[in-house]
């Protein structure tokens, strides 16, 4: 989340590149928990010195795999 577009951008590009499709970019911490996301197209869009959690959506909900599906949906 503190790293700038141009670096988020270079570890997609050499970390990932045998994806397909990358649509959505989860920023984790160095814990590996998710801390929000961000459409690939707001990383292209925007200017490279930008810092990740500026523009990042932590709006993020969690839940257990066995969790009601309504019961989440009300979160």
């Amino acid at each position: 989340e503190n790293i700038t577009i141009k670096e988020a951008i270079n570890h997609i590009r050499y970390g990932h590149a045998n994806r397909n499709n990358i649509e959505i970019c989860f920023i984790t911490d160095k814990n590996k928990k998710i801390k929000g996301f961000l459409h690939f197209r707001e990383l292209i869009l925007n200017n490279e010195n930008t810092v990740i959690k500026d523009i990042m959506n932590t709006d993020v909900i969690f839940t257990k795999v066995k969790e009601n599906p309504q019961k989440v949906a009300s979160k």
